[in-house]
């Protein structure tokens, strides 16, 4: 499984979805994941720290899951992929169903952060909560995606996920046509 972590578009999000460490202590448990990182100089850590801990840069390696904050370049919308970020899909911002539709059309699964939720029911990835500081919030972020991360990989294999809206390979569960149709 190749992860790869985004550079932002915004140029003052200076968050990761995933820190160093965190990267570290996940391929100790799971031997089978490969981390990528797109280059960055605007990230609070470093791309010398991730290759530090045996991530590559990304150039064009087949990658199965593309992670980011809040922002995905078009170039990055390939075939069959899974997009983990948030994504304001949900809040009919024109740009965000737009990039809906080409993940979509490219059979790929899309991952919305504030969607997430425990076996409560509560969102797990409220912005609100993370906006404190800059290596906070990632922090925060980073402890919650590790610890779900071999979750999520292991769901994208499936149809759809309900609890964190996840639509694989184009095929759309009938618990979601209404509310696809709905937004867009």
């Amino acid at each position: 499984m190749n992860i790869c972590i985004l550079a932002e578009t915004d140029k003052s999000e200076c968050r990761t979805p995933l820190l160093p460490l965190d990267i570290e202590n996940i391929r100790k448990k799971n031997k089978d994941f490969n981390f990528y990182y797109e280059k960055s100089s605007q990230r609070i850590f470093k791309d010398k720290s991730y290759k530090s801990i045996g991530c590559k840069e990304y150039i064009n390696q087949k990658i199965d899951l593309f992670i980011s904050i809040k922002s995905l370049k078009k170039k990055f919308i390939k075939e069959g992929c899974g997009y983990l970020l948030f994504s304001k899909t949900i809040q009919k911002q024109p740009d965000n169903l737009e990039l809906l539709k080409k993940i979509l059309n490219k059979q790929g699964s899309l991952i919305d952060y504030e969607l997430i939720k425990n076996t409560n029911g509560k969102k797990l990835f409220l912005e609100k909560e993370l906006n404190i500081d800059t290596l906070k919030s990632s922090a925060k972020i980073s402890r919650k995606l590790s610890s779900l991360l071999p979750k999520i990989i292991k769901s994208l294999s499936e149809d759809t996920i309900e609890e964190n809206f996840i639509v694989k390979k184009g095929y759309l569960n009938y618990r979601y046509i209404q509310l696809m149709n709905y937004l867009m």
